[in-house]
């Protein structure tokens, strides 16, 4: 009797586990809110051109799940367009917030639209996590560019549960000194449809040549 009362019991744990796990993963209602930042890169282990800076803010920005086309826009030191020691980047891009979060209509929609008009849409919790070649294209000298990132930008972002063990050493391109996990707000992945007769095959994204050619460790 014992023995049945316990199975039920872990039945319905596991049950309940599930359900909470379902509720919570559901989507619920948000809205598109814009974001302007701009920021000065200084670091001591790699220098950026124009398009390597860029490439990298992009590259961060699509990890975390900003909207579509967001902008960044650098501004370096070298005249030539190379890696410069003193990087200035201005990025406008477009973040998600839950519904519930916004008590009222924005008083300054994106793009001039009317309060009237902004409509939600679904959105859910995306976790994200940054280290070393995960994704391809953040390197180990991309160390400091990623403190910064999480000292200037994330915080604009929709966010939980942020857990950064960055140890970034100066003058030295640091093996796994990048690591971060967080939970974005954003919208759902868009499902894959698979033609009947057709073997589905994923590659792992490879980003631009731009970001490829980013960082430029110094010697």
């Amino acid at each position: 009797m014992n023995r049945m009362i316990n199975m039920f019991s872990l039945i319905m744990g596991i049950t309940l586990t599930c359900a909470a796990v379902a509720a919570e993963d559901a989507p619920v209602p948000g809205i598109w809110q814009a974001r302007t930042v701009q920021i000065t890169y200084m670091g001591m282990t790699s220098h950026y051109s124009c398009d390597g800076l860029e490439g990298k803010l992009q590259l961060l920005l699509g990890l975390a799940g900003v909207g579509p086309h967001a902008q960044v826009r650098a501004s370096c030191s070298n005249p030539m367009g190379g890696p410069s020691r003193i990087t200035t980047a201005r990025l406008n891009f477009h973040v998600l917030v839950p519904a519930d979060v916004v008590k009222n209509a924005p008083s300054a929609p994106a793009d001039g639209v009317a309060a009237a008009e902004v409509v939600s849409i679904p959105g859910v919790w995306k976790l994200v996590t940054v280290s070393e070649r995960a994704p391809f294209g953040i390197q180990g000298g991309d160390c400091e560019l990623v403190e910064q990132f999480i000292r200037e930008i994330l915080p604009l972002l929709t966010v939980r549960n942020v857990d950064s063990d960055m140890r970034c050493i100066p003058h030295q391109e640091t093996i796994g000194g990048i690591r971060l996990r967080f939970e974005v707000f954003t919208t759902p992945p868009i499902p894959k449809i698979v033609k009947p007769g057709h073997v589905l095959r994923t590659t792992p994204d490879r980003p631009s040549q731009k970001v490829l050619d980013g960082g430029n460790p110094r010697s």
